[in-house]
């Protein structure tokens, strides 16, 4: 199963967007939309044992640049974001992609639990 989406297609791609440059982690989850010079990003990821999430968003004016500011998380949380939102991802804008970015992440949700 690919962890990339949209945009992002690598970490490569991930530090250009996000105009950093740091190693890349174990990453679980990277998504990365864009429509009518908006856009929405969503990372999860792995690092020396510890889970983390970056959000990242835009409008025409700029792009996800010095928003990498990634927080420490964890199984639970990432769970809640997921099924909380009952598939209405403020991210997603179009439903096939609302519906693979949903099965997505119940994936390293289903993934993180195994490992706890």
């Amino acid at each position: 199963m690919s962890v990339y989406f949209d945009i992002f297609s690598n970490w490569k791609e991930v530090q250009e967007h996000f105009d950093m440059r740091e190693p890349e982690p174990e990453v679980l989850f990277a998504a990365y939309e864009y429509e009518n010079y908006s856009g929405e990003a969503l990372v999860i990821f792995r690092r020396d044992g510890q889970l983390f999430t970056v959000h990242g968003s835009h409008c025409s004016c700029h792009g996800l640049e010095e928003q990498w500011v990634p927080e420490e998380s964890s199984p639970e949380v990432v769970r809640c974001m997921v099924e909380s939102s009952n598939g209405d991802w403020a991210w997603a804008w179009e439903d096939d992609l609302r519906v693979r970015h949903e099965d997505a992440l119940l994936k390293v949700c289903d993934l993180l639990d195994s490992k706890s």
